[in-house]
């Protein structure tokens, strides 16, 4: 599964972001991919009606993210 967020620069130079659903990338893009190692998400509805991912209980710790360096 692959939950993606992202951000792009619009030709006005305006930034917009949010879930990546589909994308075709004609010139430059950068890719960082961060594997979150003994996470187990599951999704649940939120009020919004749309559904989340959220960590199994016991599990929210900082999802695997340490600080590197």
């Amino acid at each position: 599964m692959v939950h993606c967020h992202v951000l792009v620069l619009t030709r006005d130079a305006r930034v917009t972001g949010g879930h990546l659903l589909k994308a075709t990338v004609c010139q430059t893009n950068e890719i960082y991919i961060r594997i979150l190692e003994g996470i187990e998400l599951k999704r649940q509805v939120e009020e919004s009606g749309l559904p989340g991912l959220y960590p199994e209980e016991g599990r929210e710790g900082r999802f695997g993210l340490e600080p590197t360096g």
